[in-house]
C-alpha cells in the first residue's frame, strides 16, 4: 500500500466514470477498479509553489493483496490518515472530514 499527499490549487471536477465508485466526501472522493483510492479535501497551505487551496490524497494498493477487502474499507482508511494529516496542518474545520466514511453514492 502506498499513501500520497499533494497541495493543489482547484478542485477537480466532478466527473461520473462507470469505473469509479464515488463517495459524498471531501470535494472529491472515489475509488477506481485500478486499486486506487482518491480523496480531495479544502486545506490551505502555503509551500515554495505558492498558496495551494486543495490537498489530493491518493491510496495504491495492489489488486488481490487483501481478497475481500471493500472499496469503503480502502476510503476509510484514506480518509482516516487524510483527516490526521489536516489535524496536523490546522485545517481540520476546513477539511470537514468525517469521523465515517459515508455509504457510497449511489448512480
Amino acid at each position: 500500500m502506498s499513501i500520497e499527499f499533494e497541495p493543489r490549487a482547484s478542485r477537480p471536477e466532478t466527473l461520473v466514470d462507470r469505473e469509479q465508485l464515488l463517495f459524498d466526501l471531501g470535494v472529491h472522493a472515489y475509488v477506481n477498479d485500478n486499486g486506487g483510492t482518491y480523496l480531495y479535501f479544502a486545506c490551505t497551505t502555503e509551500g515554495l509553489q505558492g498558496k495551494k487551496s486543495y490537498v489530493k490524497a491518493s491510496m495504491f494498493t495492489v489488486q488481490g493483496v487483501a481478497p475481500g477487502s471493500a472499496p469503503e474499507d480502502r476510503m476509510a482508511i484514506l480518509n482516516d490518515v487524510s483527516r490526521a494529516l489536516a489535524e496536523q496542518l490546522g485545517c481540520a474545520d476546513e477539511a470537514a472530514l468525517p469521523a465515517r466514511v459515508p455509504e457510497p453514492v449511489k448512480g
